[in-house]
């Protein structure tokens, strides 16, 4: 299924799902400048595009939602990014 040519953008974007085996897939474009994570300022434009993948770990009983943003106009910074490894790591430790 393909996102729709004429996309009004919103704070929400459009999203679109699909399954990847046991893994959720939700990719979503056009959304509305601004500011994605309000607490540390991260900026984007109306061509970040996001792939969010939601997995149920049985073993940790842990939904596992991992989040992808990329946008041509503004770069992630490294420290805003987080691996499905290193989210495990923070649960355990709790």
């Amino acid at each position: 299924k393909q996102h729709p040519k004429n996309i009004k953008p919103s704070r929400g974007g459009h999203s679109i799902g699909s399954w990847d085996g046991d893994t959720l897939v939700v990719d979503t474009v056009g959304f509305l400048p601004g500011v994605l994570i309000p607490i540390v300022g991260v900026m984007h434009s109306g061509e970040m595009h996001v792939v969010e993948r939601f997995t149920f770990d049985p073993a940790m009983k842990m939904l596992t939602r991992e989040y992808r943003a990329e946008d041509p106009r503004v770069p992630i910074r490294e420290d805003h990014k987080m691996s499905v490894a290193t989210a495990k790591l923070e649960v355990e430790a709790e």
